[in-house]
């Protein structure tokens, strides 16, 4: 699993240095948008007091730190739950 995780992080990072759509480079610090107007977070919601499940939500201290930076960036915020296994795939997959 370590090394699966550690090639996963070597595309995302290789994805990084890639020009983006808007033809900025990511390496900038540019921001690019899967969506316009959304931060999407990808969690494991399994971890209190990090991130858990109360009724149908979403919550914790992650939760709320991902809140506060969409809010200061003009975002609306969108937490979605996966796999912890599943995550950087999703991250990757998203990028191109």
């Amino acid at each position: 699993m370590r090394l699966q995780l550690r090639q996963q992080m070597q595309a995302l990072k290789q994805r990084q240095t890639k020009t983006t759509a808007a033809g900025e480079s990511a390496a900038t610090g540019e921001l690019k948008l899967v969506e316009a107007g959304k931060l999407i977070v990808s969690t494991n919601a399994e971890f209190p007091p990090y991130e858990y499940y109360d009724a149908n939500e979403i919550v914790g201290i992650d939760v709320e730190i991902a809140k506060a930076i969409a809010d200061k960036m003009g975002l609306e915020l969108e937490v979605k739950d996966g796999a912890f296994d599943a995550i950087i795939a999703e991250v990757v997959s998203r990028q191109g």
